[in-house]
């Protein structure tokens, strides 16, 4: 598998749609369908657990590769990528 583009990826919104944009190039878009609709709400849930999947694999390939035995360290990386998912970063 070929790697993936590195982030931040970055969040777009429109009037009637969300997109991730990476390196000023539109890569997804969280949209509402009418066969099969969604909430802004939940658009935007989408597009911030979409945007933070470079967070969210940078944590875990930390927490998976570290020697440390500091729990507090590991909860502090995870915590931040599970912000992010959660757009609350």
């Amino acid at each position: 598998m070929s790697n993936h583009t590195p982030g931040p990826w970055t969040i777009s919104e429109g009037q009637s749609d969300i997109g991730i944009v990476i390196v000023r190039t539109l890569v997804a878009m969280v949209t509402n369908d009418e066969d099969w609709p969604i909430s802004l709400e939940e658009q935007q849930a989408n597009a911030c657990l979409i945007a933070a999947a470079p967070d969210l694999l940078a944590a875990l390939e930390r927490i998976a590769n570290t020697n440390s035995t500091n729990a507090a360290e590991l909860k502090v990386w995870a915590n931040a990528a599970i912000a992010a998912a959660k757009g609350e970063a």
